[in-house]
């Protein structure tokens, strides 16, 4: 799967289960739909506006994404945690 795509299911996934309309994200209906097709991607700055009215944290929707692209919730938490981890370690020895 695509990474855009992977982004718009995650965005759609979201944004159907908290029973909100495309029209209601912000943006105009026609942006949204093609974020959620897969066409475009958000900017940062769209991503952080999206999240805000889904009412969710925007690593959530990345996250969500890399599961849609990757697979298993789970080992992809774990190896973001174990990264942070590391970057933390090297950042302390510097």
């Amino acid at each position: 799967m695509d990474r855009k795509l992977a982004f718009g299911s995650a965005l759609k996934a979201v944004r159907v289960r908290k029973g909100i309309a495309q029209e209601q994200l912000g943006a105009s209906q026609s942006f949204i739909s093609t974020l959620e097709r897969g066409i475009r991607s958000p900017t940062i700055e769209k991503l952080e506006e999206l999240a805000d009215r889904l009412q969710v944290n925007p690593a959530t929707l990345i996250i969500l994404m890399q599961v849609g692209f990757e697979g298993g919730e789970e080992a992809l938490l774990e190896k973001i945690h174990r990264e942070i981890g590391a970057l933390r370690a090297s950042a302390s020895a510097d």
